[in-house]
């Protein structure tokens, strides 16, 4: 399905108000650490990844909550930690062929099943909140390594009529855990930031959640918190962070979100010299993911 090219804004610095995550550095070693093996290229199946990790979800730290299956009878799952008040839903590969966060997501996972009983951070996490993760939404997608289902549809305009498998199941997981944030995770084409700018790594949106993009509180939320993954990105990614284009979606996933009171960061992973798998790119989810985590978890 051929798509209009968006607007991607030069982020020239950390954002108005943030300052350095205080578990960067502490996030960069978890990243670099606990590396799910078998995940070396970002083309992988349904199986190849569940296998990649099965060690991990024996952990006792760990839910496994099946959800339903693909249009081809593929399981979908929630993978949840945690025990906290406040709510977060992450889900990631709705679109089969952006695979990066699917790979970030099983490092945090293993990170989570087998840090020591004493990590301050995951223990303040695992106090804070309740961490729900859809990894590769879209299976059948995932198994052609192309955008869409097995029926050709793309599930991230499938908010509003709830058509597929896939997006019905995610609109009924958002329900019934009534999530307070959201992280739509996304991989993007080949896109510089700004007139002539480098080419972006990473771009974050609080999605608009309006045809007007007005700022309510639960859209200011969202900005918070990507605000908080920039500061924690920029020594690493200056000059190639972005901002994506807020143009209202109306059938999209992030768009609704936003709209049905889940405070909703867009993160779209682009392009690094040198890094064809997205492997550092991985690490970086890492970095961005777990200090939002932490800001969420104190407020």
């Amino acid at each position: 399905m051929a798509r209009a090219a968006p607007v991607l804004f030069l982020l020239l610095a950390a954002p108005l108000g943030a300052q350095e995550p205080c578990c960067r550095s502490e996030a960069i070693e978890i990243a670099e650490s606990y590396r799910v093996e078998g995940l070396d290229s970002r083309r992988f199946t349904h199986e190849g990844y569940w296998g990649s990790l099965g060690p991990v979800l024996g952990s006792e730290r760990i839910r496994v909550t099946p959800l339903g299956a693909s249009v081809e009878g593929r399981a979908i799952r929630a993978v949840t930690f945690g025990s906290g008040q406040t709510t977060v839903l992450m889900w990631s590969q709705m679109h089969g062929d952006e695979s990066t966060a699917t790979m970030a997501l099983a490092d945090l996972l293993h990170w989570v099943a087998d840090s020591p009983p004493e990590d301050e951070l995951r223990l303040l996490l695992e106090d804070r909140l309740t961490v729900v993760l859809v990894p590769m939404l879209n299976p059948d997608g995932a198994e052609r390594f192309r955008r869409e289902n097995a029926l050709g549809v793309d599930i991230n305009r499938d908010a509003r009529r709830t058509a597929t498998p896939e997006g019905r199941i995610l609109k009924s997981l958002r329900d019934s855990i009534r999530a307070d944030f959201g992280f739509n995770l996304h991989d993007q084409g080949t896109h510089a930031a700004g007139e002539g700018g480098d080419l972006v790594a990473i771009a974050l949106l609080a999605p608009a959640a309006d045809e007007e993009r007005s700022w309510n509180s639960v859209r200011q939320r969202a900005r918070g918190v990507a605000a908080v993954i920039a500061a924690a990105l920029e020594p690493d990614l200056s000059g190639r962070l972005a901002r994506y284009d807020d143009g209202w979606a109306a059938r999209a996933f992030g768009d609704n979100m936003q709209a049905w009171g889940t405070s909703t960061v867009l993160i779209e992973s682009g392009v690094l010299a040198g890094d064809p798998q997205k492997q550092e790119l991985r690490k970086l989810h890492v970095v961005g993911l777990l200090s939002a985590l932490h800001a969420i978890a104190t407020g």
